[in-house]
């Protein structure tokens, strides 16, 4: 974790090292930490599929089921841009 904090900071890929936070916090069963990752990383990029996806499994795994209803369809619905 120290390791991508540190690339943060010294300005590597910013959207890579919190989709890195993101799935080592899923891992590590952090889940909060984990939803707020994937928070940031869909400010960003609102319609990433993958981001929606592992951000809904974060929100259903903090029990937050509502949310997570919100986040799988956004992860289905198709992105021209990636056509």
């Amino acid at each position: 974790k120290k390791e991508f904090e540190r690339a943060l900071l010294v300005g590597e890929d910013a959207a890579l090292t919190h989709h890195a936070l993101a799935e080592l916090s899923l891992v590590m069963g952090r889940f909060g930490a984990a939803r707020a990752e994937y928070g940031e990383l869909l400010r960003e990029q609102p319609t990433q599929a993958r981001f929606c996806t592992e951000h809904g499994v974060a929100l259903t795994l903090v029990g937050d089921l509502p949310a997570a209803a919100e986040s799988y369809p956004t992860a289905l619905r198709p992105d021209p841009r990636v056509a």
